[in-house]
């Protein structure tokens, strides 16, 4: 299946894509509406679990890429300071 997906065209492989996204939000929705009114701590670990997995994706998606790009420029590893 991932093959036929990968061989797609780029515009059909890009609406699939948003199409599962959007299932994907849509099915992370649902406790929610099921559940009308979610207690204080119902409510304290779903804003624990969003606000890590925002650190997750801000971390492996910019940070690292961020450090190799700039030992690549630097010539040296980033975490060593620069002193001129």
């Amino acid at each position: 299946m991932f093959a036929a997906f990968a061989s797609s065209s780029p515009i059909l492989a890009g609406a699939l894509a948003s199409l599962l996204a959007g299932l994907a939000t849509a099915v992370g929705a649902l406790p929610i509406l099921v559940i009308r009114k979610p207690s204080e701590q119902a409510q304290d670990v779903m804003l624990g679990f969003a606000a890590d997995v925002m650190l997750a994706a801000s971390f492996f998606s910019l940070i690292i890429p961020g450090m190799e790009v700039a030992q690549e420029q630097a010539g040296r590893p980033c975490w060593v300071p620069s002193l001129w």
